[in-house]
């Protein structure tokens, strides 16, 4: 029974619950600037505010300081989206690093 009780409240405080968020209309207008016409889901991590958004049918977020300052964005492209040559180059260099440094994520830019 403890166990169930620690394990609630584990996942409890687990929930990033940004459904309530006031994001500033500073922050909207510098991210309408930037991605006219996209429409983002916005949460925060620490003191940054993160845009969720779809860029020519990728998935992105863009990254934000609270004073409405872009900082970077991350878009994630499927290897099918590259060019057949360029593809299996990112595959080759995935595995070649996965063996050198273990497994893990590893950003592409």
């Amino acid at each position: 029974m403890l166990a169930l009780g620690i394990c609630g409240a584990v996942m409890q405080s687990c929930d990033d619950d940004d459904d309530n968020l006031n994001v500033p209309e500073e922050l909207r207008s510098a991210f309408s600037q930037k991605y006219p016409g996209s429409v983002p889901e916005w949460k925060t991590r620490s003191n940054y505010y993160i845009a969720d958004f779809r860029d020519q049918s990728y998935e992105a977020e863009a990254w934000f300081t609270s004073d409405a300052i872009w900082l970077m964005t991350e878009t994630d492209i499927p290897y099918a989206s590259f060019p057949t040559r360029r593809s299996s180059d990112l595959k080759t260099l995935f595995r070649t690093a996965s063996t050198q440094h273990g497994t893990g994520m590893m950003q592409i830019c």
